[in-house]
C-alpha cells in the first residue's frame, strides 16, 4: 500500500507542475484518502457492505471475476461478457487494480482499488485549475481556495471513496475540455478521439455525448481560417454529425428508455421522480433538470435508510446552498451578457446545460450529473473574473426557498 502511495504522490508531482497545482493535489488527495479511510470501515465483506452506493459490490465482484484472467485478455472478455459490456473499461480496470494489489501482497484490496479513485478525483481539481488558466488571463491565489471548497462540498467528494466508474468519467471529460479549451495543444483534436473512445467503453452515452466537446476546437477553428477553410470546417462537421446522428440518436433513447424504467421500478409510486415523470413533455425534463440540481432533495432521504455511517453523508446536504446560487448567477448574467460571452464559454455553457437535461430525463442521480458540473464551476469563476458576479447575493433566496420547497413536500407528501 505504501508503494502505490508513493507512485500516486510522484504522478500527481508530475501532473500538477505549477505550486498551487500541488497545493490543490496535497490537499484534496490528503482529505480525500482520510474521508475515504473513515468511511471504509463501515465496509467489513465487499461482496454485501458498501457505503452509500450498491453499485460498487457489483464492480468489486465482477473485477475479482475478471482478475483470474490473463492481463492481455481482459478488455477483450469483459467487452464480449453481457455481463460486463455495459462498462468493460470499467470493469477492466478494477480487475487490473486486483491484479496489481495481488502483484504487491496488498491485505486489502478493496482500500488498494478505493485509493486509485481518490487520486482520480484528485485530478479532476488540478485539471479545473488548469482550465482556469486557459480561460483567464491572469490567475490569483484565490482560485485555489475556491477549488477547494468546490472539492469538499461537490459529489466528486463523495464519489471518490466509492469504486463506481462515475469519477473516471468525470476525469475524462474534464481532461477532454482542457485540450479543447488549450489551442496550442499539438495533437489535441487526436488525444481528444482517444478520450472519446475510452469514455465510449467506461459509459455508452457518456462516450457519446463526449463527441459534442469537438465543438469548442471547431469553432476556434473555424474563426482562424478564410472562406474556403471555413467552408471546409462546416461541410467536415455537418458529415460526420450526419454519419453518426442516427447511432447517437437511437442511443441516447435507448439509454433514456432504460434508465426511466429502472429508476421508476426501484422508487416508490409517490416519490418525487415519479411524480415528475408524469408531467407532459418537455416540462417533465426541466423539472427533473431543476429538482436534480436541489439533490439531496428532501433532506432527509439521505437517511431514508437506517446506516450507521449516516453522519458520514451529512455534508452532502450543504450542496444545493452551495451550487443554486452559482446557477443562478450564472443564469442572470447570461441573460444581460451572453452576447459578450466568447464563443468557446458560451458552447460549454450550452453543452453542460443541454447535458444536464438529458442525464435528468434518464436518470433522477447525481451520479450522472456531477460530470459537468467542474465546467459549469469553471464558467462561474470566469464571470467572477469578468462581471465581478458574486454567488453570495442569491445565498439567503436560495436558502429560503429551500426550506418552502420542502414545506411544500411535506405538504403535498
Amino acid at each position: 500500500m505504501i508503494v502505490a502511495l508513493f507512485v500516486y504522490i510522484v504522478l500527481l508531482l508530475l501532473i500538477a507542475k505549477k505550486k498551487q497545482e500541488r497545493h490543490i493535489a496535497f490537499i484534496v488527495f490528503t482529505g480525500y484518502l482520510i474521508y475515504m479511510f473513515f468511511t471504509h470501515q463501515y465496509v467489513k465483506n465487499p461482496y454485501s457492505d458498501y457505503f452509500i452506493g450498491s453499485d460498487q459490490i457489483t464492480f468489486y465482484e465482477l473485477g475479482v471475476d475478471l482478475s483470474v484472467l490473463p492481463f492481455g485478455e481482459i478488455f477483450a472478455y469483459a467487452r464480449d461478457s453481457f455481463r460486463t459490456n455495459e462498462s468493460p473499461l470499467g470493469f477492466s480496470c478494477m480487475a487490473y487494480l486486483i491484479k496489481f494489489a495481488n502483484l504487491l501482497h496488498v491485505s486489502d484490496t478493496l482500500f488498494f482499488m478505493k485509493t486509485n479513485v481518490v487520486f482520480l478525483g484528485t485530478l479532476v481539481h488540478v485539471f479545473i485549475y488548469k482550465i482556469y488558466g486557459q480561460i483567464v488571463p491572469v490567475v490569483n491565489e484565490r482560485i485555489t481556495k475556491r477549488i477547494l471548497i468546490f472539492a469538499f462540498l461537490s459529489p466528486i467528494f463523495l464519489l471518490s471513496c466509492q469504486i463506481m466508474r462515475d469519477v473516471h468519467v468525470c476525469l475524462l471529460y474534464t481532461v477532454l475540455v482542457y485540450l479543447a479549451m488549450k489551442r496550442e495543444q499539438k495533437g489535441r483534436l487526436l488525444l481528444m478521439f482517444f478520450l472519446v473512445i475510452v469514455t465510449y467503453y467506461f459509459r455508452t452515452e457518456n462516450g457519446l455525448f463526449a463527441v459534442a466537446f469537438f465543438a469548442i476546437p471547431m469553432s476556434q477553428m473555424y474563426k482562424q481560417v478564410s472562406g474556403g477553410g471555413k467552408l471546409f470546417i462546416f461541410a467536415l462537421s455537418l458529415l460526420v454529425l450526419v454519419s453518426i446522428s442516427g447511432f447517437i440518436l437511437s442511443t441516447m433513447v435507448n439509454v433514456i428508455a432504460r434508465y426511466t424504467i429502472l429508476s421508476v421500478d426501484v422508487a416508490d409510486a409517490g416519490s418525487l421522480g415519479v411524480k415528475l415523470n408524469e408531467l407532459p413533455v418537455p416540462f417533465n425534463f426541466l423539472a427533473k433538470t431543476f429538482f436534480a440540481q436541489l439533490l439531496p432533495f428532501p433532506v432527509w432521504a439521505l437517511f431514508k435508510e437506517t446506516h450507521s455511517y449516516n453522519h458520514l453523508v451529512a455534508i452532502d446536504c450543504l450542496f444545493p446552498f452551495y451550487w443554486l446560487p452559482i446557477l443562478i448567477a450564472i443564469f442572470c448574467n447570461w441573460f444581460k451578457e451572453r452576447k459578450k460571452w466568447p464563443i468557446k464559454i458560451s458552447l460549454l455553457f450550452y453543452l453542460s446545460i443541454l447535458y444536464l437535461i438529458v442525464a435528468s430525463a434518464s436518470e433522477f442521480n447525481t451520479r450522472r450529473l456531477m460530470v459537468v458540473y467542474p465546467f459549469i464551476f469553471l464558467i462561474y469563476q470566469w464571470l467572477r473574473y469578468n462581471y465581478k458576479v458574486k454567488a453570495t447575493y442569491y445565498g439567503k433566496y436560495v436558502a429560503v426557498g429551500i426550506l418552502l420547497l420542502h414545506v411544500a413536500y411535506m405538504v403535498i407528501k
